[in-house]
């Protein structure tokens, strides 16, 4: 390099800039992560089919304080009212006590009886559950009194080729798209949930 004081300040200055700028926490091999939540200072994250559980209060690199595998992957988690959901495709739909966020207690899980049906993604109306279930919409309700976690209907079934892959609620709309497939039925697809639901 011709000028070698140039060459100390640029790596003084992208030294400094890399112990600031955000960083991996850990790798899986051979598994994606597709979903992390933050919540009570502990990120929630799926990554591949393990669940695992992070405490950020603490310096870089963050400390895993739990884990867990399912046998299958890992699609999405959500905290909603202090509960952990994880969605895990085959696995269906689990719901896990945070009272300790560190260490996340297992209190329901719905497991889908058809390999028609995985659960992709959620989103919440009030006390229910809606989830993407693969060939179908789908209505979950959790009773904390007993921790049961049912399944109240299914609904939307695809035709052809096509999965429901993404939901979200907002007021009283819901939303959900389809994907995937030779000839699938791809787009948005809008429901009115109180005259549609039921």
């Amino acid at each position: 390099m011709k000028n070698p004081l140039l060459f100390i300040v640029l790596f003084n200055s992208l030294n400094s800039y890399s112990q600031h700028s955000l960083q991996r926490i850990t790798s899986t091999t051979g598994a994606g992560c597709y979903r992390v939540e933050y919540a009570n200072g502990y990120l929630y994250s799926g990554a591949g089919n393990t669940l695992i559980v992070y405490d950020v209060n603490t310096p870089v690199p963050y400390t895993k304080t739990f884990e867990y595998r399912f046998a299958s992957n890992i699609a999405d988690v959500e905290v909603h009212n202090n509960k952990l959901y994880v969605c895990a495709n085959h696995e269906g739909l689990s719901v896990w006590d945070l009272t300790t966020p560190s260490h996340p207690v297992l209190l329901g899980q719905y497991v889908p009886d058809s390999l028609n049906q995985a659960a992709y993604n959620m989103a919440f109306y009030g006390d229910s559950i809606f989830v993407t279930y693969k060939e179908m919409m789908s209505l979950f309700y959790f009773n904390p009194a007993n921790n049961i976690l049912s399944l109240v209907q299914t609904f939307a079934r695809q035709t052809g080729n096509s999965y429901a892959r993404g939901v979200a609620v907002k007021n009283n709309l819901l939303a959900f798209t389809t994907a995937y497939g030779t000839n699938a039925q791809t787009g948005i697809h809008i429901w009115d949930i109180p005259s549609k639901i039921g």
